[in-house]
């Protein structure tokens, strides 16, 4: 067997040599902010240590490599089928509510941007789509932006979980580029087997919370990197995350895919149970020997870091697919996360009218004017989201 230094050298080789990106492993973050338990991993996945591997067995990317236009809009959105699973490669088990990370490596397309220019700031917009009725039928283009936040858009079939930055602000490739050196310095990691000295990336996403126990949950992570007109569109306004897939401003489209299903379980039968708490403990994880299986704070209180609403579409006709930078109503604002979770509680008495008597007199009804009764309500919304909620009850 290889001692870890030597083998955190092969996966830094091997990260270099490879350019590709799909997402690796799926795991839990527990309250503490940190991966755990047994980790899950993509449909079809190989492991880029394993003999004889071939980065063309995982990739998926659309168009097809080799091929020039636009995406098809019968391209699948999936490259393998559900059954794509091995004892030693399983599926992720999680339960409802439960925050995962979808962890994958940057190889360069981070840490050396000039390697690809006219591309997207922040390397790309990441959207993750979940579904409890996959179809091998799904395509990319009945799905990608077109599948909203409430559910309601294209077939109805599924839902858009969050939408991140490709570039989650930590992850780097060890190579003499100024960012991967500025970045093993802001956040030291100690070399290991899994990462070697290279600090992967992460998507962190919340599984829906009324998900069936016994039910297998599927997730489209989508990575939209195409190659823009600089004379259509101004690359420094897409630092937003906003522009066309296709189409327009695009020369050329690129999209990368991984499919991941998660078998859904009862939280009693895990260890420890990822739930909102995590945004608390995950800030202080960034030791060089825990920042490696550490979640992104910024990640767990703010699901949409690119703004999104209901109303986009799969963005094929120019401009007209980008979504608009309104952040939704039902969105948390982002919040700077603490070290502790204060949940509060509060109680209210209500009284109701003493019931009428007979006295054998007249009854005579006077309606007197509402009386209206303040209560001051605490709730606890995050970890440091603390909001005060005036309410007034009228009493008649």
């Amino acid at each position: 067997m290889q001692p870890p230094a030597v083998l955190a050298t092969l996966f830094c080789f091997a990260s270099m040599t490879l350019g590709h990106t799909w997402v690796e492993m799926l795991m839990r973050i527990s309250s503490k902010g940190t991966m755990i338990g047994i980790p899950g991993y993509p449909r079809g996945y190989v492991a880029r240590s394993d003999p004889g591997f071939n980065d063309k067995e995982v990739l998926y990317q659309l168009p097809t490599p080799g091929t020039s236009g636009l995406i098809p809009q019968t391209a699948p959105i999936s490259k393998f089928s559900s059954d794509k699973y091995t004892a030693d490669r399983p599926m992720l088990q999680a339960s409802p509510g439960e925050f995962i990370a979808m962890r994958y490596q940057e190889n360069g397309h981070v840490s050396l941007p000039n390697n690809s220019p006219n591309k997207p700031l922040n390397r790309g917009t990441v959207y993750v789509y979940g579904t409890s009725q996959p179809s091998d039928d799904d395509t990319l283009l009945n799905i990608h932006k077109v599948w909203n936040l409430e559910g309601t858009g294209g077939d109805k079939r599924g839902v858009l979980l969050s939408t991140r930055h490709y570039d989650d602000g930590r992850c780097h490739q060890t190579n003499s580029g100024p960012i991967s050196t500025d970045r093993a310095a802001k956040f030291p990691k100690t070399a290991d087997n899994l990462q070697g000295t290279d600090l992967w990336c992460q998507t962190d996403v919340q599984l829906p919370s009324n998900i069936d126990i016994g039910s297998v949950y599927t997730l489209y992570w989508v990575w939209d990197w195409p190659t823009l007109d600089p004379a259509l569109i101004n690359i420094q306004d897409t630092a937003n995350g906003n522009y066309p897939t296709q189409g327009g401003s695009v020369k050329i489209p690129e999209v990368y895919l991984s499919t991941a299903d998660v078998k859904i379980v009862s939280a009693s039968s895990l260890t420890t149970r990822g739930d909102i708490q995590v945004m608390a403990a995950a800030a202080s994880n960034t030791s060089p020997d825990t920042i490696g299986n550490a979640a992104i704070p910024e990640q767990l209180s703010n699901l949409f870091q690119v703004a999104v609403n209901s109303s986009s579409n799969n963005g094929s006709d120019g401009d007209k697919g980008v979504p608009t930078t309104t952040k939704p109503t039902v969105l948390p604002t982002p919040i700077k996360p603490s070290a502790t979770f204060v949940p509060s509680t509060f109680s209210m008495t209500t009284r109701s009218r003493p019931a009428s008597k007979p006295t054998g007199k007249k009854l005579v009804t006077v309606t007197a004017a509402p009386v209206y009764v303040t209560s001051t309500v605490t709730i606890a919304l995050h970890t440091q989201a603390m909001s005060t909620i005036i309410r007034r009850f009228s009493l008649l």
